[in-house]
């Protein structure tokens, strides 16, 4: 007879896969919103809407609210569920570097 342990391994690693995959299936789906830029063609990259609103309320008032009208609107409530795409630029202003 095997090891113990081994079924109990494989039991919870397979409760694990279908944990996932059961929150994945419920989980929002993520709404799309673009800075200008990216909406225009530039190069960017995705980040998370809560993401990008705690880099805008590391900003200054002022900063925050440019940045903010580039990039087309949603509700903070909803940032779980949004996905911002920024261009480089925008991405550096707002603090989020290729590293973050």
């Amino acid at each position: 007879m095997g090891d113990p342990d081994m079924g109990v391994g494989s039991a919870f690693a397979s409760w694990d896969r279908e944990l996932k995959a059961r929150a994945e299936a419920q989980s929002p789906p993520k709404v799309e919103r673009q800075c200008a830029h990216f909406k225009d063609g530039s190069e960017g990259r995705p980040y998370e809407g809560e993401l990008y609103l705690k880099a805008l309320q590391r900003m200054k008032s002022s900063a925050a609210a440019r940045l903010a009208r580039k990039v087309e609107p949603f509700f903070w409530s909803d940032a779980r569920k949004v996905r911002v795409w920024l261009c480089a630029d925008c991405a550096a202003e707002a603090g989020l570097g290729a590293g973050k």
